[in-house]
């Protein structure tokens, strides 16, 4: 319910925001925090739930919502950056255009979720893992242009994850005894196998590919990379750590990933690694206790320069100095949420107060809009020229405050408390061509308000 909600706020968000900027410059996010993300192109694609964000990383904007009609799995981007799969649990893979935002083929799966999609270098084809539950599943191997079955390989073999090689000579599949096997392609014969002693790890967990195919890359509890063509591990095995995020191969045969904050980067073959420190989670303290608050690394871009990560509800991209340079804005347990005329979306939220969102330049409002503003805030309202805010927050046995702040000045500019006003609301109206803020408890305490005067006159 709160999913669909928070659909619908960004829906009419975006109807409101109809000027020259872009064609919707903020999004109220994900239901939750994104859980999975992949660079595609000039953008990052997250996803949490049955929702696809596409956020521009020039501008820090979500310019897309990409709604899936189903729980996403997997995600994976087309080497030039015009394509993305979405792998889903409604039996399908959707395929989209990043440019127009348009699904441009849907497969249609036999079995329930793509827990793993891989394109081919060319973006003709698509890989995917069949399913581990059934004995006669296989690797399936599609055309994205017709949605048509290609090919099926390794029936009964339980695989998990796939991944096309890179030089589009190979499908490599891990399988749910954590066996990795090299399949060549098209013929469907069997190259190698390996294995790995440890097992998958969760969401995280990766099959890789370099990108002129000569490796082989796992990611779960462990890590290995395996050289195809000889067979031999190409970097000395990653194990025993407690906390790995995000594998790639970078574009200049380095393989790099992310352990306990840290990003770590090997050249291959046999390289030594080369250590840099990432920004911890924060800490938020309550007296002398601590609450580290969430984080994970979600995706390394092949450059090796720029990281994205799921911090504290956001999306974050953080550039190799490590400062942040994108975050976009997710969302949870909103009371109220309202998009001004001047691109301001101020929202209420238990234990968070007021707190704002620049939507022209995408980014959140520190200063503007300070957490002493109403902590308390149950509703608000915009004057219609975005100048003002009034907002009101109960207080003990039935009473209430309202304030009046002025945005640009931040500054109180008229206050009230109201007895007897367990459920109000307020609201910002226009009375003689000047803005004049109204408070109310249904009719009855609008009419009240009206006749004996809301607020001083100077406020209005």
């Amino acid at each position: 319910m709160a999913f669909r909600h928070a659909l619908g706020l960004a829906a009419v968000a975006s109807l409101l925001a109809a000027t020259p900027m872009p064609e919707l410059v903020v999004s109220a996010g994900h239901a939750g925090a994104p859980d999975r993300a992949v660079f595609v192109g000039a953008h990052i694609a997250t996803a949490s739930w049955s929702n696809v964000a596409l956020i521009d990383m020039a501008s820090g904007l979500t310019v897309a919502r990409l709604p899936q009609t189903s729980l996403v799995q997997s995600l994976d981007a087309s080497r030039t950056g015009t394509l993305l799969a979405v792998g889903t649990c409604g039996h399908a893979v959707n395929i989209w255009n990043v440019h127009t935002r348009m699904i441009v083929r849907t497969l249609q799966l036999p079995q329930e979720c793509a827990d793993s999609a891989s394109f081919s270098p060319d973006e003709r084809l698509l890989v995917t893992e069949g399913s581990s539950c059934c004995p006669g599943s296989a690797i399936q191997v599609w055309d994205g242009r017709t949605g048509a079955l290609v090919r099926e390989l390794a029936r009964g073999g339980r695989h998990r994850y796939v991944v096309f090689g890179g030089n589009g000579r190979w499908i490599g599949a891990v399988d749910e005894n954590v066996r990795a096997t090299i399949l060549e392609w098209p013929s469907g014969r069997q190259l190698r196998t390996f294995t790995a002693p440890a097992r998958g790890h969760g969401r995280s967990a990766a099959a890789m590919t370099s990108r002129d195919g000569r490796y082989f890359g796992w990611l779960g509890e462990d890590i290995h990379v395996w050289d195809v063509e000889g067979g031999d591990e190409a970097i000395d095995p990653v194990s025993g750590a407690s906390w790995y995020d995000a594998a790639p191969f970078l574009d200049d045969a380095r393989f790099a990933y992310v352990q306990e904050n840290t990003l770590v980067t090997v050249s291959l073959p046999h390289g030594t690694p080369s250590r840099t420190p990432l920004p911890p989670p924060r800490t938020e303290w309550y007296g002398d206790v601590g609450a580290m608050m969430p984080q994970q690394w979600l995706a390394i871009h092949s450059d090796g320069t720029r990281i994205a990560a799921a911090r504290e509800g956001k999306t974050v991209l953080w550039g190799a100095r490590g400062a942040p340079r994108v975050q976009s804005l997710s969302l949870t347990d909103v009371r109220s949420l309202q998009w001004s005329r001047t691109g301001l979306i101020v929202w209420t939220r238990l234990g968070s107060g007021l707190r704002g969102w620049d939507a022209r330049r995408g980014g959140l409002l520190t200063s503007e809009l300070p957490r002493d503003w109403l902590e308390d805030s149950d509703s608000f309202g915009f004057s219609p020229e975005s100048t003002r805010i009034a907002a009101f927050a109960t207080g003990v046995l039935g009473s209430g405050n309202v304030q009046i702040r002025d945005v640009p000045g931040r500054r109180i500019i008229a206050s009230r408390a109201l007895p007897d006003v367990l459920q109000s609301a307020v609201a910002v109206g226009t009375l003689g061509g000047a803005s004049r803020p109204r408070v109310g408890q249904g009719p009855r305490i609008i009419r009240r308000c009206a006749a004996k005067g809301a607020l001083p006159r100077h406020a209005r």
